[in-house]
């Protein structure tokens, strides 16, 4: 799997953007950044407390509007927010320039007609992060077959000791593979399996979300003939980040937390 990197998409050889970018810049945040970790022990899984917010990277200050605060306490100062911390992976090799100040948790939603390359990017970038921690990777739609296989080996997930692979479409069974694994990024391809199965937005917030709360999330969606999500819109407010894959090349859609992108990133295609 090659990554071909530049700051002009038209120099890809596969193909062109549609970018329409919004949202705010947090700059002003202070960030205190993820140090790349291969191993695969002495990670622990997320535990549910209830204590008050303090302002450690990685603690109870979590990342994004999203996220709510492991405390009872409803109402913070302005002030106090402006002072947190907030936990951040220095990107390199390509994925800066689409995630240029990227939480530890943060929270993609990935969509793109047919093959144009929804999984073999979504592959690439699990094999990526798991220098941050171990990823599971959940083939809800696909399951296993020969085509996992070459998107696995063909990504380098296969001599990543900290990569886990799923074929489950139950939302409890999934939170227990997130657990038993120690997670640090989660991949659902396709969210649309759980949705088929009745799981609702504020369900997957619910019992996914707000129990793993310091875990990244990447959901890869469905589209319809339009190239649009399939499904109901409130998903695309559960995620900080859309990202579109067209022609194997991945763009930057829009945000609500990240800062606009200086580039876009081809992934070569499976031959």
């Amino acid at each position: 799997m090659a990554l071909f990197v530049d700051k002009k998409s038209e120099l890809f050889p596969y193909t062109q953007a549609m970018i329409a970018v919004g949202g705010n810049n947090p700059q002003s945040h202070k960030n205190t950044k993820t140090k790349p970790n291969s191993k695969k022990s002495g990670l622990k899984s997320p535990v549910n407390e209830t204590t008050e917010p303090n302002t450690t990277a990685g603690g109870n200050c979590i990342g994004g509007s999203t996220r709510p605060l492991h405390s009872g306490k409803r109402t913070l100062r302005a002030s106090d927010i402006a002072n947190m911390d907030f936990e951040t992976m220095p990107l390199d090799e390509g994925w800066e320039n689409l995630f240029q100040q990227a939480p530890k948790n943060m929270r993609i939603a990935v969509w793109a007609k047919p093959k144009n390359g929804k999984t073999a990017t979504c592959c690439s970038f699990a094999s990526y992060l798991t220098k941050f921690g171990p990823i599971l990777y959940n083939f809800a739609d696909q399951g296993i077959n020969l085509s996992t296989k070459n998107l696995i080996e063909l990504s380098g997930l296969d001599k990543k000791e900290n990569a886990y692979i799923s074929t489950t479409d139950n939302i409890k069974v999934l939170a227990e593979e997130i657990e038993s694994t120690g997670a640090q990024h989660v991949f659902i391809d396709m969210i649309n399996q759980y949705i088929d199965h009745g799981v609702t937005p504020h369900q997957f917030k619910k019992e996914i979300l707000q129990r793993f709360p310091d875990v990244g999330f990447t959901l890869v969606m469905e589209v319809t003939k339009g190239g649009n999500f399939k499904g109901n819109q409130s998903w695309t407010h559960l995620v900080d980040q859309l990202v579109t894959i067209e022609n194997y090349t991945t763009y930057f859609l829009s945000t609500e937390y990240f800062p606009a992108p200086k580039s876009a990133i081809a992934i070569k295609p499976i031959k």
